[in-house]
């Protein structure tokens, strides 16, 4: 199964200013290539636009304060791959039984150019570096993603019963999915509150002594993984 999980951060507030869309591919995240303003290429909220969420919008697509009032928005994509294999015998009396096994897991942050835009005028340095962290963010937990995963499925055997190895196959599946879903939802979960918790307390990039030390922060997790980046902003 892929799961994609939607990600809008917000940066500081601006003038409000309409600019084209323009359609580009994902940027998946790496540590040799930090954002540039050029990778926001989507138009930004006039401030005509209603601030109203629509009903049934997802709790990871909110944005806090008025999203026509800020400065830049990333959108950040975890997408996470969870594959399994399935082995079926059928038992004596007729009952077949099916195992299911994690076999791999993929997990990788990719920013979305389409739908991340800056206000023309807003393009700081600055600013840029308080969305670079919200990629980051998005990085970091993707690792935390893969190696919870990992470790809690990869030890783990889900077995059923059925009538037929379909039937048994089926609710095995039922039973990995389940367990998969649990842990992308607990970690979707995680990084939103991380994401929120960075806003709140660097005020959308606008406290610099804040933003500084989440910046240090960042910058020692992502060395704790093998992935500093060089200062290339």
């Amino acid at each position: 199964m892929i799961v994609a999980i939607l990600l809008s951060l917000s940066g500081s507030s601006a003038v409000s200013h309409v600019a084209p869309y323009e359609v580009a591919a994902p940027i998946a995240w790496s540590a040799k290539r930090a954002l540039k303003w050029s990778d926001f290429r989507g138009a930004p909220p006039s401030a005509n636009d209603s601030e109203q969420r629509p009903s049934g919008t997802p709790d990871r697509e909110r944005h806090s304060g008025s999203r026509s009032s800020h400065a830049a928005l990333t959108t950040c994509t975890l997408r996470i791959s969870v594959t399994d294999s399935a082995s079926s015998e059928q038992q004596r009396g007729g009952q077949w039984r099916c195992t299911v096994r994690l076999s791999s897991v993929k997990a990788e942050a990719l920013f979305e150019p389409s739908k991340s835009w800056v206000r023309p005028g807003a393009e700081s340095t600055a600013l840029l570096a308080h969305e670079q962290i919200h990629f980051d963010l998005g990085h970091i937990q993707s690792c935390r993603a893969l190696a919870r995963i990992t470790r809690e499925l990869a030890s783990q055997t889900f077995t059923a019963q059925g009538t037929d190895s379909r039937m048994a196959e089926s609710a095995a599946r039922g039973k990995f999915t389940r367990a998969a879903d649990r842990i992308i939802a607990e970690e979707r979960a995680a990084l939103n509150a991380r994401n929120e918790l960075y806003d709140a307390e660097t005020a959308h990039g606008t406290k610099p002594d804040e933003q500084k030390r989440w910046a240090e922060m960042i910058e020692r997790e992502l060395r704790e993984l093998g992935e500093y980046r060089r200062a290339t902003r």
